[in-house]
C-alpha cells in the first residue's frame, strides 16, 4: 500500500491525502485568520475527527476532516493523525483504540479537558507515535519524548474574527514603552502596566490570588482590574493592546485563550509556571513561581529583555505545528515506512524529529541570573544586567519544573527536525560516537544508520543547544544543582561528563572558587589512605581474617570486570581498581566488600579517564600517562564511589536488605502495569529474584554494552537521594521491554534470556525508551498510597525471599504489630477571653499525634505505637515540646516523614512560642542522625514543605488527625 494514495479495501474507499498549509510559517505582516491556532482550527491538521458533544463553530462551515466511524478504522494507515475531543478519551481509548491496527498520531483537547489526564497509561503504547495534546498536565514533561504540549490557541465560540482581523490590520508592533513612559511614574500614567481582566468566579482557586495582587494589592495603581464579562471583544482586544503585560492565570483548564490572544495583539502575558509551560518555549510568555515575583522594576527588565529578542512567532500558526506533525508520518521518514507496518516499535524516537532541545525555551529569570544573554551572548548593557541580578524569579526548592534563562534565537532553527546521524554500539570517549561536533543547524544531513532500515534518533548529549546550556549553566559562579540535575537527565554532553558527575555527587562544592582547593584535599587524602590500607594489607603484614578475606576477594573479581572492554583489563587499571574496591570495604565495615561493586567503579573510571586520553576506548592505554595523573583518576572514583554507595548501602549489607525490597517493587510494578507477564513468570515459577538480583546489584551494567551504562548512569546520578526508589521502575521497564517475548518462553528459556538479554544491538534511543518509561510509571504512581503493596490489597502470593529469610521480612512488615488506642481527652472548647490558660502537657500534645495516619499502613501512629504519651515532655513555662517517636522496622524509608507529619502538625497545632523538637527514640533506626538532622534544620524543613507532592503527602497523613 502506497502512502498518500486512494485505498480500497474490501469494505472501504477512502481519499487519505496530505494537506499542504499555504503558509511558511513565518509571521507575516498580514497573517490570515484561518491559518491561526485554536481548538476548532486545530482539527484540519487532522485526517479523521471523533467528535464528543462541543458543536462545531458555524464559521467553518462544512468540516475539512473526516469523521471517525467504525466502519473506517480497516481503512486507517500507518501515520494517520487522529484527532479526539477532550470528552471522548474513554470512549477512543476503551472502544476504537484496540480496533485499530496500525501506529498513529494523536492529538486530544478541544476544550478545557487535560491531556493525557486518567489516559496517560497509554502514551507509552506502541501504537501511538506521538501525541500532542491540549492542557497538558504531565509533571517533567521533558522526560516523556512521545508526549507533547499543544497550545489552545485563540477562542473559538465568540465572534472574534472580525475584531481581531481589525486589530492585525492595527499592527501587533509592541511599544517602545522606554521612550513614552516614565516608569516610576507609571501608576499615573495611562495606559497602565498590567491588565487583569477576567472572571475570577471561573477558577477562584488560582484567580483570587492573581486578583488581590494586581487589584488590591502593591500593584493596585500599576493596574487595570475589570470582569472579561463588562466589556466586547473588540474593547477587551483594545484594552490588551493598551497594557503591556496581561496577567493570565489558569481558567477552567490549564490553558487561557487570553495567553494566545496577548501574543497576537503584540503583548507579554504573565503566567505561573505548570505543566504547559512547554507551549511557550520560544515564546515572550513571562513565567513566574508566584505572582509576588512581579513588581515593577522586574517588569521594566522583562520588557527590555522581551523587546530585543528574536521570537519564534511561527509557533503562533497552524502551519509551524502541521509541520512537526506531518513529520512524523511515514510517507516523510522513508527509510522507516517499512518499519511501520510492523508497529510503531520499529518507528524512530520523535526526539529526532521533535527534539526539546532543538529550540530555545521560555524566557524566565532566576535568582542567580543566567544572564541577560541572547543566543548566548550577554547583553551589553550594564544596567539591565544588574536589574536582572537583582530578581528573584522563578526559584523553588526542589522544582522539577524549572526554566533557565535561556537563550532565544530566530537564525537558530530546531536543530534535531528531521535529522538523524549514525551510532555505534562501540564505546568512544565514554560511550558516545567518536564524532562529538554537532552538525551545523542550517545544514541537512545524511548520515546513514549502521542498522538498515531504523534511523537512530539524534543523541541528545550532542545537540549545540544541550552544550550551550551545560556551558552556560557550569560557567556560573555558584552552579543552580537543581537545574543541572534536570538538564543532565536527559543525558550529558561527553566533554562535560566528568565535572556534571563530580557536582551531581556532591563530591565537588557547586561554588567555583572552591572547587580547586577541596580537590586537591580529596585527592591528597586518598593518597594518604594507600599505603596505611592497601599497602600494608599487600606486604603480607598481620591483619585480619576479615581483611585478608577481603583482599583475596577483589583480587579474583578485578579480573572478571567488565569483559568485554579491554581498557580494564591493563594491569595498571586492575591495580587502581584493586586499591579502590579494598580501601572502600576497609572504610566502611557495615556492609565490606561485595561482589559487584567493582562493577559500579566502572564508568567513573572510564569517564574520569575520557579527560586525559583520546579516541575510542577500544584503543585507550595508560601507558604514557603519568603515575599523579593515575592516582588522580583513582582518587576521584573512590569518592565518588563513595557518594555513590552512601545512597544505597543496605544493597549490600547483611542479607542485601536494599536489593530485596527493590526486588520486591519491581514485581510488584510489574504486576501493575503487566499482569500478564507477571501472572506467566508465577505460572513458570520463575522468581524474580532469579534474574533481577544481579540486575539491582550491579545497576544493570552487566546487561547493556558499556557505552549505554554511561548514558544511563547520566540519569542514576540526576537522580540523587531518588535513586533507590526509581530503580525499581528502571527494571520494570528494562523487563517489559520484551514483555511478548517472555509469554512465549518456558521456565529454562526464561532464565537463560534473562541472565543475557539481547540488548547488544541496542542504541541510545533505546535506553532512553527505558528511562522514559520508568519516569512516565513513576509519575503516575507517585502520590499513591502504597502502589508497590498489592500483594497485601488483592491477597497476590509473594515471592519467597533468599536466605537468610527473617531479615528481609521484617524490613518489608507485610503485618505490623498493633496496639490497643487509649480513650481519647480533648479540650471540649477554645480558651476565652478573660478565662485562665491550661497549661499545656504530655497528653495534650499525645492528642494532637496520636490519629496521624502511618504512610504505609492503613494504621493511625497510635495503633503502631509509633508515638506513646511517655515519649513526649513539655516545659510549658519554657515553651518546649519534645516527641519522640519508634519507627516499626530500623531501616524504614519513611522515618523522616514520619517526623516531618508530627512536626507540621505541631507547628498548625500550638501557638508560636512554642518550640518543637522532633527526634527517634535512641537506637530505633539505622540512620537515627541522618534523620534527627534533617528533621531539626528548619531551612531543610521549610524547602520540603514548598514541594506540593512532598506536602501532599504529609496532608494525606494529617487527615486523620484533624
Amino acid at each position: 500500500m502506497e502512502f498518500g494514495k486512494t485505498q480500497c479495501l474490501e469494505t472501504c474507499c477512502w481519499q487519505y491525502e496530505e494537506v499542504e498549509w499555504h503558509y511558511a510559517g513565518e509571521k507575516g505582516r498580514r497573517p490570515k485568520l484561518d491559518d491561526r491556532l485554536s481548538p476548532g482550527d486545530s482539527k484540519t491538521l487532522a485526517d479523521v475527527v471523533l467528535h464528543g458533544s462541543y458543536p462545531t463553530p458555524e464559521w467553518m462551515g462544512q468540516p475539512p476532516f473526516t469523521e471517525l466511524q467504525e466502519d473506517l478504522l480497516p481503512c486507517l494507515q500507518p501515520g494517520t493523525v487522529i484527532f479526539i475531543e477532550g470528552n471522548t478519551k474513554q470512549q477512543f481509548f476503551e472502544q476504537l483504540h484496540p480496533r485499530i491496527k496500525h501506529p498513529y498520531i494523536l492529538i486530544s483537547g478541544d476544550g478545557d479537558d487535560s491531556s493525557p489526564g486518567e489516559y496517560r497509561k497509554y502514551v507509552d503504547d506502541p501504537k501511538i507515535i506521538a501525541w500532542w495534546g491540549f492542557n497538558c498536565d504531565f509533571p517533567d514533561i521533558h522526560k516523556v519524548p512521545k508526549f507533547h504540549c499543544y497550545p489552545l490557541g485563540l477562542t473559538q465560540w465568540w465572534d472574534a474574527r472580525d475584531a481581531m482581523q481589525r486589530a492585525f490590520d492595527e499592527g501587533v508592533a509592541p511599544l517602545h514603552w522606554e521612550a513614552d513612559l516614565d516608569w516610576a511614574a507609571a501608576a499615573a500614567s495611562a495606559p497602565k502596566l498590567f491588565l487583569a481582566n477576567y472572571e475570577v468566579k471561573n477558577n477562584r482557586a488560582a484567580r483570587a490570588a492573581a486578583h488581590s495582587y494586581f487589584c488590591n494589592g502593591l500593584l493596585a495603581n500599576y493596574s487595570s482590574c475589570s470582569s472579561s464579562n463588562d466589556q466586547d471583544l473588540p474593547a477587551y482586544f483594545r484594552r490588551v493592546r493598551q497594557h503591556m503585560f496581561n496577567v493570565a492565570p489558569e481558567g477552567a483548564g490549564l490553558d487561557s485563550y487570553r495567553i494566545w490572544e496577548t501574543m497576537y495583539l503584540g503583548r507579554y502575558p504573565i503566567v505561573l509556571n505548570s505543566t504547559i509551560d512547554e507551549s511557550f518555549a520560544g515564546l515572550p510568555v513571562w513565567v513566574v513561581e508566584r505572582w509576588e515575583e512581579v513588581t515593577v522594576d522586574s517588569a521594566r527588565t522583562v520588557f527590555q529583555l522581551f523587546s530585543r529578542k528574536h521570537w519564534e512567532w511561527g509557533k503562533l500558526y497552524k502551519g509551524w505545528w502541521q509541520r512537526r506533525i506531518f513529520d512524523l508520518r511515514p510517507s516523510k521518514q522513508k527509510n522507516v515506512r517499512n518499519q511501520m507496518s510492523d508497529g510503531a516499535a520499529g518507528f524512530p524516537g520523535v526526539r529526532s524529529l521533535f527534539g526539546r532541545g532543538g529550540f530555545p525555551g521560555t524566557v524566565k529569570l532566576s535568582r542567580k541570573a543566567r544572564g541577560a544573554e541572547g543566543a548566548g551572548q550577554q547583553a551589553d548593557d550594564a544596567e539591565l544586567q544588574r536589574g536582572v541580578a537583582a530578581l528573584a524569579i522563578g526559584e523553588r526548592p526542589g522544582s522539577g519544573g524549572r526554566r533557565q534563562m535561556e537563550a532565544v534565537s530566530s537564525s537558530s532553527p530546531p536543530q534535531q527536525q528531521g535529522r538523524s546521524v549514525g551510532a555505534s554500539g562501540g564505546s568512544s570517549r565514554s560511550g558516545s560516537s567518536q564524532d562529538e561536533a554537532a552538525p551545523n543547524p542550517g545544514q541537512q544531513q545524511n548520515v546513514q544508520p549502521e542498522r538498515e532500515g531504523v534511523q537512530v534518533a539524534m543523541l541528545r548529549s550532542m545537540s549545540n543547544t544541550r552544550i550551550a546550556k551545560f556551558n552556560r549553566l557550569l560557567g556560573e559562579q555558584v552552579v543552580d544543582l537543581d537545574a543541572l540535575r534536570e538538564l543532565s537527565w536527559s543525558g550529558i554532553p561527553p566533554a562535560l561528563r566528568p565535572t556534571c558527575w563530580r557536582l551531581l555527587l556532591g563530591y565537588l562544592p557547586p561554588n567555583r572558587e572552591r572547587r580547586e582547593q577541596i580537590l586537591a584535599r580529596k585527592r591528597r587524602e586518598y593518597r594518604d589512605m594507600v599505603p596505611d590500607y592497601y599497602d600494608l594489607a599487600a606486604s603480607g603484614a598481620e591483619q585480619s581474617g576479615e581483611e585478608l578475606g577481603a583482599l583475596r576477594q577483589v583480587a579474583v573479581d578485578v579480573p572478571r570486570t567488565a569483559p568485554g572492554v579491554p581498557f580494564f583489563h591493563q594491569p595498571q587499571v586492575q591495580k587502581s581498581l584493586e586499591r579502590i574496591l579494598y580501601i572502600w570495604g576497609i572504610r566502611h565495615p557495615a556492609s565490606g566488600y561485595v561482589q559487584g561493586i567493582n562493577d559500579l567503579v566502572t564508568p567513573f573510571m572510564a569517564v574520569f579517564m575520557s579527560e586525559h586520553l583520546e579516541g575510542p576506548m577500544e584503543g585507550w592505554s595508560v601507558h604514557g600517562c603519568g603515575e599523579e595523573l593515575l592516582l588522580d583518576v583513582e582518587a576521584d572514583c573512590y569518592w565518588c564511589l563513595c557518594k555513590l554507595l552512601d545512597g544505597i548501602q543496605d544493597h549490600y549489607t547483611y542479607a542485601q536488605p536494599g536489593i530485596q525490597r527493590t526486588v520486591f517493587q519491581t514485581q510488584e510494578l510489574v504486576r501493575r502495569v503487566e499482569e500478564p507477564v507477571a501472572a506467566h513468570l508465577e505460572k513458570e515459577g520463575l522468581q524474580f529474584i532469579q534474574f533481577a538480583f544481579r540486575w539491582v546489584n550491579c545497576l544493570l551494567l552487566r546487561e547493556v554494552p558499556f557505552a549505554l551504562a554511561v548514558r544511563l548512569w547520566d540519569t542514576y546520578l540526576a537522580e540523587g537521594s531518588q535513586l533507590k526508589d526509581f530503580l525499581a521502575y528502571t527494571l520494570a521497564a528494562f523487563l517489559l521491554s520484551w514483555s511478548v517475548q517472555l509469554k512465549q518462553l518456558e521456565f529454562q528459556d526464561l532464565i537463560m534470556f534473562l541472565q543475557k538479554p539481547p540488548t547488544s544491538a541496542w542504541g541510545e534511543k533505546d535506553i532512553e525508551l527505558v528511562l522514559s518509561r520508568a519516569y512516565m510509571w513513576r509519575a503516575s504512581f507517585k502520590g499513591a498510597a502504597s502502589h508497590f503493596s498489592a500483594a497485601r490489597a488483592t491477597g497476590l502470593r509473594r515471592l519467597p525471599p533468599p536466605s537468610p529469610p527473617p531479615a528481609a521480612m521484617e524490613l518489608i512488615n507485610p503485618a505490623p504489630k498493633l496496639y490497643e488506642r487509649k480513650a481519647s481527652r480533648r479540650r471540649r472548647a477554645p480558651v476565652g477571653a478573660g478565662e485562665v490558660r491550661e497549661p499545656i502537657d504530655a497528653l495534650e500534645i499525645f492528642e494532637h499525634v496520636r490519629d496521624i495516619v502511618d504512610p504505609e499502613h492503613p494504621y493511625t501512629l497510635e495503633q503502631l505505637n509509633v508515638v506513646t504519651e511517655e515519649q513526649v515532655e513539655v516545659d510549658d513555662a519554657a515553651g518546649t515540646v519534645q516527641v519522640r517517636f519508634t519507627p516499626t522496622v530500623e531501616h524504614c524509608s519513611m522515618a523522616t516523614l514520619i517526623g516531618l507529619c508530627i512536626r507540621v502538625k505541631l507547628l498548625r497545632a500550638l501557638p508560636p512560642r512554642y518550640k518543637v523538637d522532633i527526634l527517634l527514640t535512641p537506637g530505633s533506626h539505622a540512620s537515627e542522625a541522618a534523620v534527627n538532622k534533617q528533621l531539626a534544620d528548619k531551612e531543610r524543613v521549610a524547602a520540603a514543605l514548598e514541594n506540593p507532592n512532598l506536602l501532599q503527602m504529609v496532608d494525606r497523613c494529617l487527615r486523620g488527625a484533624l
